[in-house]
């Protein structure tokens, strides 16, 4: 079992999009989704990819506690950067903590790159450390697929060979960091929705992501203005066909509504129960 609340939080909104065709799309803000009308393809209803009016992202470092009904679970840092060759870079550390580590050991990290201009991913990285095995996954983006690797390590014997490359042929897919910050430029009104097709690290996932409003919310790095999300999830196969998820239901997302948009707290509800994650610090480096 994967923590699946720390995929949550790495991208905002855990699921998130682009198209393998953008004509004829939905305009950026519609409101509640429609049913599809006869013959509709589903991708004909995704939100268009173009970048909202949204200042852009200041680069930040975050921390941020992960749980499970009320036992804390995890912890999370995020350092998310802009380099010289005009991307951002998110990094991301997580490790389960406290008793839930002496039964279920788990550290990664993650490290995924997009364009700042067009919030287009271009390459992700991510090591995942268990006790009897290491997984790592590579992929990289192009405006109509994505290719990736994954390798399983066992902590102990011989190494497997290597595993061959897999094709998503999907255009102009996120992944989570480029879905946040696409998601982040946009207006986000109430009753705005976006429909998204991320692709976290293995498979790909259909988003519906709905803006219910304005709250106050207090977390551990303080109490803030916030604008509240819905999102619900389904799965892609590869005959990009739709298909419920399996262990992820819903989950509701809180963003500060400030100029930084950053991830204040998430709820979910997963295979699992309830899990929730929350912020501790967040700095600006100047």
């Amino acid at each position: 079992m994967r923590l699946v609340w720390l995929r949550l939080v790495c991208g905002l909104l855990a699921a998130h999009a682009g198209a393998v065709e953008m004509e004829g799309r939905l305009p950026t803000s519609q409101g509640a989704p429609k049913a599809l009308s006869p013959g509709q393809e589903w991708r004909d209803t995704l939100t268009p990819p173009q970048p909202g009016d949204f200042p852009p992202v200041r680069p930040f470092k975050a921390a941020y506690r992960f749980g499970w009904g009320g036992i804390v679970a995890a912890q999370a840092n995020f350092d998310l950067s802009k380099t010289p060759r005009d991307q951002y870079q998110l990094s991301m550390k997580s490790q389960t903590t406290g008793f839930v580590r002496t039964v279920w050991r788990m550290d990664s990290q993650h490290t995924a790159s997009c364009m700042a201009s067009t919030l287009r991913p271009v390459q992700l990285h991510q090591a995942e450390v268990y006790k009897a095995k290491t997984l790592t996954t590579d992929a990289e983006f192009s405006p109509d697929a994505v290719w990736r690797t994954t390798q399983v390590t066992p902590a102990k014997g011989p190494p497997p060979p290597p595993d061959k490359v897999h094709r998503l042929k999907f255009g102009n897919v996120f992944d989570l960091e480029s879905a946040f910050l696409f998601l982040r430029s946009q207006s986000l009104e109430k009753g705005d929705h976006y429909r998204l097709v991320v692709f976290p690290a293995k498979a790909a996932y259909l988003a519906d992501v709905e803006v219910a409003g304005r709250e106050k919310v207090k977390v551990p790095a303080g109490s803030y203005d916030a604008i509240k999300c819905q999102l619900s999830l389904q799965e892609v196969d590869k005959h990009l066909k739709l298909a419920p998820h399996q262990k992820f239901k819903r989950a509701s997302v809180w963003v500060s509504n400030d100029r930084d948009r950053i991830i204040l707290k998430i709820q979910a509800d997963i295979f699992v129960g309830s899990v929730w994650c929350e912020l501790e610090s967040v700095e600006f480096p100047q």
